[in-house]
């Protein structure tokens, strides 16, 4: 069903000029009656339950005594703040007009159907006993007229209302002249068996506030805090009241298993367990994550949690703890997949030490590095192991300049940082290619080109580095500042194999005739082009050679005539002539 509330403030209250906007009117609520009756003490015996009057005091100097009982369901009170509340009772008759004193008293409790004067409850008799009272003459004729006689309630339903006085939901009380023998204290009023102007005890509460404990739980923060599942849920009691004196004019509540952070643009939000330990850690709202901008979620993957804060995000597994990733790491970390990616979850927080004023955060996958040169890249898998290895920025390679790459050839992978590159294979693994060697082979087309991917990583040796790749080798030569490309681990030139003269060192031993005076054979040997003087030589076969007229070259050695080698030519076609030298 729908209803329209239609409030009508008072005109004067809405003109005045302390009245400060917006106006809050803060709801009523009326407290259930369960029962009412009153006790006679000469029908000690008899009940009156389904009386309609509530009869107090005495009409004959104290022969006659008459107190009345009352019990009302205060558990709409319960948490409210309670800001004022009312009894009220309608007199109707009076011994005169002559006021005196009515006492609203604690009381135990009481069955109203049952009760006697003999049977009644506990009532404090003492003078703080007394809850409420009122100094009234009302319905003794025109000139005291039938009223309202109205008590004020609010400190007891504000007892009521805190839980930590452990109070039982209904409240009773007791309805008695100020003096028992004083006939001018004869009164009576309506009870709730009554046609009309029956008893009422009504409450008025903040309606932004509830308590618990006495600690204040309000607005946006106590509608979060009910939809959580309130007191019963995970976040269980507050622990401390409203706090509305942080950063930028936001409001936080702490409780028992968590907090709650609310600002005007980010709205109410839950932190909680080891991501709300975190945030603690970091400074709250005043670190450089500032208010969270949703509820911790625990739906991620592997069971992990996170947080996102308008400054970055802390996520949350049982496998890495809690760790802060934020600004352009954080943006790059969204863009790949958050936790889902094959970085997964952080393992370390943001840290911006490092090398140039970077910043990097290791996962569980990888790292996401960031300078203000380069960006933010993601390195993982077998590249971030050897990039690991290496010392990560603070190496030759510096900063990543690109993320990984996994579309290279035969299903590799590969970085490029500032100071190089490394590139991984699933039959190689990963390498570094740095200086003049990456140079040469980016020139020759990366692992397109006839050398392929590396195979290991370079090598000093003597006078420079040596780099094998799947088609050869660059050296790079330090002495002579050169670098050059040679052929690999060939057994020997075989036909139609295109070898160059960079690329393979031939040399040719002379054979001395018996007495020593000339030569009379000689032979040749190669090998791979090499700065390493270690690096052995490899005799060429006879049969691979040919003399000019065509014909093979028989035995171990090619003859010599007048000292003179027998001109011949290499039966593998491209490879080129090259000057001998004697090693007689």
């Amino acid at each position: 069903m729908d209803a329209t509330l239609v409030l009508g403030p008072d005109e004067a209250f809405l003109l005045a000029p302390d009245t400060v906007y917006p106006v809050t009117i803060d709801p009523t609520q009326a407290l259930g009656l369960l029962g009412d009756t009153f006790v006679q003490r000469n029908i000690a015996n008899t009940p009156q339950g389904g009386a309609t009057e509530l009869l107090v005091g005495t009409y004959n100097g104290g022969g006659q005594v008459n107190r009345s009982l009352l019990v009302f369901d205060a558990s709409p009170a319960f948490e409210r703040v309670v800001q004022s509340a009312t009894l009220s009772l309608w007199e109707h008759h009076s011994f005169s007009c002559t006021p005196r004193w009515v006492d609203i008293r604690n009381a135990g409790w009481f069955d109203p159907a049952t009760v006697t004067w003999n049977s009644q409850p506990w009532i404090d008799w003492r003078p703080e006993g007394i809850l409420a009272n009122a100094n009234v003459a009302s319905g003794y004729s025109s000139a005291c007229p039938d009223a309202w006689v109205n008590f004020d309630m609010t400190g007891w339903v504000q007892h009521y209302a805190d839980a930590r006085n452990d109070t039982d939901w209904m409240m009773p009380l007791a309805v008695t002249a100020g003096s028992e023998t004083d006939s001018l204290g004869w009164k009576k009023f309506h009870s709730g068996n009554a046609g009309g102007n029956v008893p009422t005890l009504t409450f008025a509460y903040d309606g932004n506030c509830d308590q618990y404990n006495g600690v204040l739980v309000c607005g946006a923060i106590r509608d979060k805090y009910y939809s959580s599942g309130g007191p019963e849920g995970p976040l269980g009691m507050p622990a401390t009241s409203q706090n509305c004196g942080a950063r930028d004019g936001g409001c936080f509540n702490h409780f028992q298993g968590g907090s709650i952070y609310w600002t005007s643009t980010t709205g109410a939000h839950v932190v909680a367990g080891a991501i709300r330990q975190k945030y603690a850690a970091l400074g709250w709202e005043y670190s450089a994550l500032g208010y969270p901008t949703t509820d911790q979620n625990c739906g991620a993957r592997d069971g992990g949690c996170f947080n996102h804060f308008q400054g970055g995000s802390v996520y949350w597994s049982a496998a890495t703890g809690a760790h802060m990733v934020a600004g352009g790491i954080r943006e790059k970390y969204a863009a790949i997949g958050w936790e889902y990616s094959a970085l997964g979850y952080p393992s370390t927080d943001q840290i911006c030490g490092g090398r140039d004023g970077g910043c990097y955060n290791h996962f569980q996958g990888g790292s996401i590095l960031w300078s203000a040169a380069t960006g933010a890249r993601a390195v993982t898998g077998g590249i971030w192991q050897k990039y690991a290895e290496m010392k990560f920025e603070n190496s030759v390679l510096g900063y990543p300049t690109t993320d990984q790459n996994c579309g290279a050839r035969d299903g590799g992978c590969f970085n490029h940082f500032q100071g190089g590159s490394i590139y991984w294979t699933p039959a190689h693994g990963a390498h570094p290619v740095t200086g003049p060697i990456r140079a040469t082979w980016a020139d020759m087309g990366y692992e397109y080109g006839w050398l392929g991917f590396p195979t290991t990583d370079p090598a000093q040796v003597a006078g420079g580095t040596r780099q094998q790749f799947e088609g050869g080798n660059i050296v790079r030569d330090e002495r002579s500042n050169t670098t050059t490309v040679g052929a690999g681990a060939l057994t020997r030139p075989t036909q139609f194999q295109r070898v160059t003269q960079a690329r393979t060192e031939l040399q040719a031993t002379a054979k001395i005739r018996p007495g020593g005076s000339s030569y009379d054979g000689v032979r040749f040997q190669w090998r791979s082009y090499s700065l390493n003087p270690s690096d052995g030589w490899i005799n060429v076969d006879p049969v691979a050679l040919r003399l000019p007229e065509g014909g093979a070259v028989v035995g171990t050695w090619l003859p010599v005539t007048d000292g003179t080698a027998a001109r011949c030519r290499p039966a593998t076609s491209g490879m080129p002539p090259r000057a001998f030298r004697s090693m007689g």
